[in-house]
């Protein structure tokens, strides 16, 4: 699957830490060789948000993102809050 950013989702990323930095880069690695890899947690979102799907950066962190045309568009990343 493709994988594409928003601008919000880049400006998000610009204020995570290093760390998870560095964690994010190696989770979008493994989303590109598998999207359905076990260490992502892959899963559609609910509620206000069902038409979204996340993948595990690491116990605290989550990315958003949403499908179209096969394309994985990614639109936040950040802890549980990026939820709200």
């Amino acid at each position: 699957m493709k994988i594409r950013f928003t601008n919000h989702f880049k400006h998000s990323f610009k204020k995570l830490s290093p760390q998870i930095k560095k964690k994010t880069e190696e989770a979008l690695t493994l989303f590109i060789e598998n999207e359905l890899h076990p260490q992502l947690f892959f899963h559609k979102l609910k509620g206000h948000l069902k038409d979204r799907y996340s993948v595990r950066v690491d116990f605290s962190y989550r990315m958003v993102f949403k499908i179209e045309d096969n394309i994985a568009i990614f639109i936040d990343v950040g802890d549980h809050s990026i939820y709200d």
